[in-house]
């Protein structure tokens, strides 16, 4: 195995090596600025491999933060001479070799653990101060970035995630906060710190006052911290420290999605012999492969550790729906799973087990011209059919187009509004126009695939011998259909031909979007989200068709919220 002494000699990718229980050792490369992430549930070794990665490797340039790390803070005792912090420096990496410090710090330890790197941002910012007025007394060129302390990117990174709280050092040097909630804004010590806020000023300390090139191992880093907080914050923290190699363990499974290009490791179970861990049944994947976002539903639900509302949708992590759906959704785990049979799979799957009961799994796929009947039994499993044909009908709905329009006046420099959108309606009209054969016959397709799928012989029946018959009269079907276009193209009925038929399948979403100033249907999708970022009335009016999912979604938010 590559050692820490290899990896500060040169760049190349350094070698961790994994014995597995189907008895060939994994080999896994890591590189500075990697993030390597082991998922498990509890009891299924992951932190065991952690430990054992990290005496492997050597402690000579490293940072741990234990999952059984102490969380408080005493005021009165952060006053550090040189001589002790030297001496606790020493002590902190003594007990890294200790095997019991996985679950176990003694007293004086939890003391360094929780002093050490607080004392350490502080040396680090006034040391960074003076060096800065070093360079001006001497007139060198000073920069942006010359200006900037730890304490500086702590606050930065705090705000980032939401926290409400700045860091500053008074006059006695000493480190305090100032929450920003109040007004005039508080300040007090750090030990009066929520235990969130103590636990997320720990780990950032920690990573921020890292030596370049250290192996930063994080033991559960979710304890104590809203899981809302701790993916933004861990996501903010490893992209300032490229120059790091972070090995995260964690329960929990959205964190990976956060940062770009990390391995993943599925760890199962873990082998051991004289109560030391020998082997584990693990599996490496790509954050993006397949079998990440179809992880097996009991290791899902482990993973997840306490209550958690789980929204399945249609397509890939780079669709329209997930897009979507986390934009509106900020709070709840949005997983995509390709079709809509496998996102009725994952919700039944789990409203059905009874062990996962704490677990609110919900899913959302296109409408398609469903049978009305199948729509009402699918919404009674937790399943809601749009009120529209599909994603896109949302995406390219007349009013969406309009609001869009408006959002990106200025930087397309669209001069007239309401020329434009008249523009595109009569775009609207002619296309459809010409598709009105394909888009009818598509339309009745899925209505009678949809009915006779609703009829289909029930095991009851086959049980009774009962004759199965099932007539369609797809030319009527077809008549009303032309019937009903017909209506809607007469009376200009925007809303409608957009959203009963399967736009996708004509001709119109580049020439739209082309027409709101976007080079192509790609960046127009991508304003339509930035749009409903900022606009209150469209998120409600886009809530308003999901099928009554919004209701329940909310309301099961609302009951987990209340639980935390």
């Amino acid at each position: 195995m590559t050692t820490q002494d290899d990896l500060n000699k040169t760049s190349k990718p350094i070698s961790i090596t994994i014995p597995t229980m189907n008895g060939e050792d994994l080999s896994i490369e890591l590189s500075v600025g990697n993030v390597f992430f082991m998922l498990g549930a509890n009891g299924s070794g992951k932190s065991s491999l952690l430990y054992k990665l990290l005496h492997n490797l050597g402690i000579k340039n490293c940072v741990l933060m234990s999952a059984y790390r102490p969380n408080n803070l005493d005021d009165k005792a952060y006053k550090y001479n040189t001589q002790q912090y030297n001496e606790d420096k020493t002590h902190k990496k003594a007990f890294y070799t200790h095997t019991t410090i996985r679950y176990s710090l003694y007293p004086a330890q939890q003391a360094i653990e929780n002093l050490f790197s607080i004392e350490t941002l502080i040396r680090n910012s006034l040391n960074n101060a003076t060096n800065l007025q070093q360079k001006i007394k001497i007139g060198e060129q000073v920069i942006t970035s010359d200006a900037l302390t730890e304490i500086d990117s702590l606050n930065s990174i705090f705000k980032k995630s939401g926290f409400v709280i700045e860091l500053f050092l008074s006059k006695k040097q000493t480190l305090m906060a100032k929450n920003n909630a109040y007004s005039p804004p508080k300040e007090y010590s750090i030990a009066e710190l929520s235990d969130g806020e103590r636990a997320a000023l720990m780990i950032s300390s920690n990573i921020l006052c890292a030596k370049s090139g250290s192996f930063i191992y994080l033991d559960e880093p979710e304890r104590h911290l809203h899981r809302r907080l701790v993916s933004s914050l861990l996501s903010e923290l490893i992209q300032l420290r490229k120059d790091c190699i972070f090995i995260i363990s964690t329960h929990e499974i959205a964190l990976p999605t956060y940062v770009h290009d990390s391995k993943v490791l599925l760890v199962r179970q873990c082998e051991y012999e004289n109560d030391e861990p020998i082997r584990w049944d693990v599996d490496l994947i790509n954050q993006h492969d397949e079998r990440y976002s179809a992880l097996e539903e009991t290791l899902k639900v482990d993973l997840l550790g306490s209550r958690k509302i789980m929204l399945f949708v249609e397509g890939t992590s780079a669709s329209l729906d997930i897009q979507l759906y986390q934009t509106l959704f900020p709070t709840v785990s949005v997983i995509s799973k390709g079709s809509c049979e496998m996102v009725e799979q994952s919700v039944k799957g789990l409203r059905n087990n009874q062990g996962t009961h704490w677990v609110k799994a919900f899913g959302i796929i296109d409408n398609d011209n469903k049978a009305q009947k199948e729509i009402e039994n699918l919404a009674k499993a937790y399943i809601f059919s749009l009120n529209v044909y599909s994603i896109e009908s949302i995406f390219y709905h007349p009013k969406i187009i309009q609001w869009v329009l408006e959002y990106a006046k200025e930087f397309n420099d669209i001069k007239d509004i309401e020329m434009t959108y008249a523009k595109i309606t009569q775009l609207m009209q002619d296309e459809l126009s010409k598709q009105k054969d394909h888009l009818c016959g598509r339309s009745v397709n899925m209505k009678v695939r949809s009915e006779i799928m609703a009829s289909l012989p029930k095991q009851t029946d086959i049980e009774q011998n009962i004759i199965y018959e099932k007539t369609v009269d797809i030319p009527s079907l077809l008549h009303k259909e032309y019937q009903l276009f017909d209506h809607y193209l007469e009376t200009k009925n925007y809303d409608a031909l957009m959203t009963h038929y399967p736009i996708r399948e004509a001709n119109l979403l580049n020439p739209i979007a082309k027409n709101c100033g976007f080079a192509d249907r790609q960046r127009y999708e991508h304003n339509v989200i930035l749009m409903i970022q900022k606009n209150n009335d469209a998120q409600k009016f886009i809530l308003s068709l999901l099928g009554g999912a919004s209701q329940a979604i909310t309301a099961a938010i609302v009951r987990n919220d209340n639980n935390l």
